[in-house]
């Protein structure tokens, strides 16, 4: 995977509740990559 389709997002929270994320991993194959802080 290359780092033009991965969304960083801070671990224990839901990447899902972000409805901008869903839309981008729903239509253009988008990956959240959960990164800890």
């Amino acid at each position: 995977m290359t780092k033009e389709r991965m969304i960083f997002f801070p671990y224990g929270e839901d990447p899902n509740e972000v409805r901008q994320i869903v839309c981008l991993c729903n239509e253009y194959h988008f990956h959240v990559q959960l990164e800890l802080q």
